[in-house]
């Protein structure tokens, strides 16, 4: 068997993923399957860059924090608040809240992150498939 160069897995990932959408079709059981395939792809990657992460709040953390003191009849309050309406707004508003919070505390650490790898035109065509029968 032949080695795959570092552009060659790359191009078979790409292939995979896309296809392993099939999964939820594949009957329960074991497959041997053997597939011959000309893949082609067009893989772009970018140049590694610098960028500031900042720390992710620890939302159990947090919910720790604000429920500190409470009893659990106020528990159980603000829980079925949280299930009975649309909060998205709001919980953005915190999220970006919170995230200010832990810059000025915190700060962020530059690093140095790889480029980002996109992909166009996928194709994948057969030349030959053996499949042994489903155990």
């Amino acid at each position: 068997m032949t080695e795959l160069s570092t552009v060659q897995a790359v191009a078979l990932a790409v292939a995979g993923s896309k296809l392993a959408k099939a999964k939820k079709e594949l009957a329960p059981g074991i497959h041997e399957v053997t597939v011959t395939a000309e893949i082609t792809v067009t893989l772009t990657k970018g140049v590694d860059y610098d960028q500031n992460i900042v720390p992710k709040a620890d939302a159990w953390g947090l919910l720790a924090a604000a429920l500190r003191g409470k009893d659990s009849r106020e528990i159980a309050e603000i829980v079925r608040e949280s299930l009975s309406g649309d909060l998205k707004g709001e919980i953005d508003r915190l999220k970006g809240a919170a995230a200010a919070a832990i810059m000025v505390l915190k700060g962020a650490t530059l690093t140095r992150c790889a480029g980002k790898v996109t992909h166009s035109g996928l194709t994948v065509s057969l030349v030959e498939v053996t499949e042994a029968v489903p155990a």
